[in-house]
């Protein structure tokens, strides 16, 4: 099986450092992009497990995994969209600009009813999903129903369109200012509002960063589309 492994593809070959240097640091904002919102939701996860009970923490994870699951969904329409916004803004900015203007409002309209679907039946949802025993996270499932609208909104302007306008620098830039909004709400909001402190901290994070980016295109006409 090896040798006909070896005669179909050729020998395996390592990477030489030089083109793996050359990888990671065109790539290397990319990579600090993705991980940003990570380190913030590790780092926030764990200090919530201090403040509040084993109870409410198992409550917190019920609540989070459902709204994962919706959040998720963005993805493959993202990875779908992103090559084609970023081909055809190499080619023409006219069509680029009426693309993601076309993306913006599909992804819109696609988080405000995953909003409405959460925020109405999230009782059903809980029950359905986790059971009658979880019925006291209904508010904060409610409150993370509200990060998913703008989740769309600040994915669509920074991963569809700054990243596809090789704007990855001011992309990263928004990313650590959010994280660190965030990370401050969290931080005085966790004594008073316990587990509704992260999807409190999640929604400031998604405003800060389309605040900064809708700042960034009214002060730069060349990549304003609307």
């Amino acid at each position: 099986m090896y040798k006909k492994m070896i005669n179909d593809i050729g020998l395996f070959r390592l990477v030489n450092f030089k083109n793996l240097g050359a990888s990671l640091k065109q790539n290397f904002h990319s990579f600090l992009i993705s991980i940003f919102p990570v380190i913030y939701q590790n780092i926030t996860s764990i200090m919530l497990s201090f403040f509040v009970s084993p109870l409410q923490l198992g409550v917190f994870y019920g609540m989070s995994k459902i709204y994962r699951a919706f959040n998720t969904l963005f993805g493959p329409i993202s990875q779908a969209v992103f090559p084609i916004i970023s081909k055809v803004s190499n080619k023409n900015q006219i069509e680029s600009k009426l693309l993601i203007k076309k993306y913006l409002t599909l992804i819109i309209t696609i988080g405000i009813l995953f909003m409405i679907i959460i925020y109405i039946f999230s009782e059903q949802i809980i029950t359905l999903i986790l059971g009658e025993n979880f019925s006291s996270g209904t508010l904060l499932l409610k409150l993370f129903s509200f990060v998913l609208p703008l989740t769309a909104i600040s994915n669509a302007l920074g991963r569809q369109w700054l990243m596809a306008k090789n704007k990855d620098s001011f992309y990263l830039l928004t990313q650590f200012l959010s994280s660190i909004a965030a990370f401050l709400t969290f931080y005085y909001a966790i004594k008073k509002f316990d587990i509704l402190s992260i999807p409190i901290s999640l929604i400031v994070f998604e405003l800060v960063t389309i605040f900064l980016i809708a700042l960034f295109l009214l002060r730069n006409e060349k990549y304003r589309f609307i």
